[in-house]
């Protein structure tokens, strides 16, 4: 089952998993919605959780995006209690934006982290995926620019508790004659994944 979201405050799950699950933004001068997710969910083949805005709130068990599956936007994903499996897309931002979970997030192998940038500034010239918790790495992290940086530009393109495990396929631009690398921080808060 997929699940549909209303400006309510609570995500019902319904049948119909190719439906965009919204967490809706603001209107002009009200904070933005908090949007409960009671029971286990999927995210299903082809099927599009789009966090545009606030704060999307966990309080079952496991929340679950399967091969197929599109996470995306720029609001919080609140895990609670609740375990995070990605094996499917998480694209940060609304090209571009930061997409943040408070929780741990557990990629697996035929998942994908897609970070586009057309700038320096990260949230809106670059994406970033933000997880307070663990970041359990695997899967694919995929990086594109629709610029030309300077030598020794550096982007935060991920931030996390802490880290374990490695990306099964890391692909990174080539712009202007420069090459990338990806550099990890620990020790900080919160440790950081660069492109550099």
């Amino acid at each position: 089952e997929g699940c549909s979201c209303g400006v309510a405050g609570r995500c019902t799950p319904g049948s119909g998993g190719d439906a965009p699950a919204r967490a809706p933004a603001a209107p002009a001068g009200r904070d933005a919605p908090i949007v409960e997710m009671e029971a286990v969910t999927k995210v299903y083949r082809q099927g599009v959780l789009d966090v545009q805005a606030g704060t999307l709130q966990f309080t079952g068990a496991s929340f679950d995006n399967i091969p197929g599956g599109v996470i995306q936007g720029q609001g919080t994903i609140a895990l609670g209690g609740a375990t995070f499996s990605n094996a499917g897309s998480i694209n940060p931002g609304t090209s571009p934006g930061i997409l943040t979970v408070t929780g741990s997030v557990s990629e697996e192998a035929s998942s994908a982290i897609n970070i586009e940038g057309n700038g320096t500034t990260p949230g809106t010239q670059y994406d970033r995926l933000n997880v307070s918790g663990a970041l359990t790495q695997a899967g694919a992290l995929n990086v594109s620019l629709g610029f030309t940086p300077t030598a020794g530009d550096r982007f935060a393109i991920l931030t996390f508790g802490s880290r374990s495990g490695q990306f099964n396929s890391v692909t990174l631009p080539s712009a202007g004659g420069l090459l990338f690398d990806t550099v990890a921080t620990s020790g900080q808060t919160p440790d950081t994944l660069y492109l550099t």
